[in-house]
């Protein structure tokens, strides 16, 4: 039977988890914001992926596998997410009903 404590330990992981990926999501934004503004200057971009680098060092060293991965994970999607919207894949060819 689990005891209060066990429940306590397991919400905590499960909220670690959730935060990690919404962190991920928003770093991943803002960095994909970031590079991707023409007003920017090369000196932001710079402040800014170093800023990521650095954030990321961190959480790769005190943080728990789970969380690393989960991190990573949510990072990874919203930059490949948005780069593909970028291009366009996610559109659809509203002229194919005119084409058949």
């Amino acid at each position: 039977m689990f005891g209060f404590g066990d429940v306590v330990t397991y919400l905590g992981w499960g909220l670690r988890l959730v935060g990690m990926f919404f962190f991920g999501v928003s770093v991943g934004w803002f960095s994909w914001r970031t590079f991707t503004e023409p007003e920017r200057d090369w000196k932001i971009q710079a402040v800014a992926y170093l800023g990521f680098l650095l954030f990321a060092g961190i959480v790769l060293r005190y943080a728990s596998a789970g969380s690393i991965g989960v991190f990573l994970f949510s990072s990874a999607v919203t930059l490949l997410f948005l780069g593909l919207r970028s291009e366009g894949v996610f559109n659809r060819n509203k002229n194919s009903d005119e084409d058949e």
